[in-house]
């Protein structure tokens, strides 16, 4: 009986052994879905304490939080570059440069620079929520329709629970977006966004919300990226109306008659609708 029990206990401990590898494997989020799926079957016949699928997405949740942070850091690691760049050519320290912009009414000849470089750290935010989290939304609605039965998980996981996960990932997106898009208050000019780069974000910002409409999420789920873009396309309507009045102010300067204003209306109408197509 002794030794049956010791090999019993070894027995235990290998399957155990082996349940922590699967485990591991499944948070490695760059691994094959078909990959993934094996693995959980190899989890629910080893009897899982913990649902292979509940593990997979709220560690996957954490990892593209991780993600979308370490992009952040990268883009103000660039911005912050730049400005040192600025700062030694121009003598100023950055303090006294954007002063200086900002009552002198200058043009900051690297605000294309940084506005490029936040367009593209909203267009890979995009782009992993939108490639990441419908895998993790499938996973969920298979384990809510119980194609993944089995294991010794004594906990049933809700689809409020799931979505709250989505929530909570969609909270960080919106926050780390607005930031970079100056959607939350004044920014100092050599961070503004140009309208052009702006107008990109809105397109992909648009697409975002679409590819997760498309899952059947409820739209309480959603309502972080819906309430993001309505904002991102009032400050896009804004900038284009600013980017209009501008142009339109250098041309009065050449109007010399009344009969011209027409013109004028019309260069404002081309202008902003030439902004906000496509939104």
């Amino acid at each position: 009986m002794k030794l049956f029990a010791n090999v019993l206990t070894e027995v235990q401990q290998l399957i155990q052994s082996c349940r922590d590898k699967l485990y591991r494997s499944l948070e490695v989020a760059d691994s094959p879905l078909e990959d993934h799926l094996r693995t959980i079957r190899y989890l629910l016949d080893l009897d899982a304490t913990v649902h292979p699928v509940w593990h997979m997405v709220t560690r996957h949740q954490k990892t593209f939080i991780a993600s979308m942070q370490s992009y952040s850091d990268s883009y103000r690691q660039k911005v912050a570059s730049i400005k040192q760049a600025q700062t030694r050519e121009s003598g100023w320290n950055v303090e006294e440069r954007e002063s200086t912009i900002r009552q002198n009414d200058m043009v900051d000849e690297d605000a294309a620079l940084i506005s490029n470089t936040a367009a593209k750290l909203v267009k890979q935010l995009c782009k992993l929520i939108s490639s990441r989290v419908p895998v993790l939304w499938r996973l969920a609605i298979g384990y809510l329709q119980g194609k993944f039965t089995g294991g010794g998980d004594p906990v049933t996981h809700t689809e409020s629970e799931f979505e709250q996960l989505v929530i909570e990932l969609l909270y960080v997106f919106d926050k780390m977006v607005r930031s970079v898009m100056n959607l939350n208050s004044e920014q100092s000019t050599s961070d503004a966004m140009l309208p052009s780069d702006m107008r990109d974000c809105v397109v992909l910002l648009a697409a975002t919300l679409k590819d997760l409409g498309s899952l059947g999420m409820r739209e309480t789920c959603t309502q972080p990226l819906s309430t993001l873009l309505e904002d991102a396309r009032t400050v896009l309507v804004q900038a284009a109306c600013n980017r209009a009045k501008e142009e339109i102010l250098m041309l009065v300067n050449t109007v010399s008659r009344l009969s011209q204003v027409a013109t004028l209306a019309d260069r404002f109408h081309t202008i902003v609708t030439a902004m906000l197509q496509g939104i």
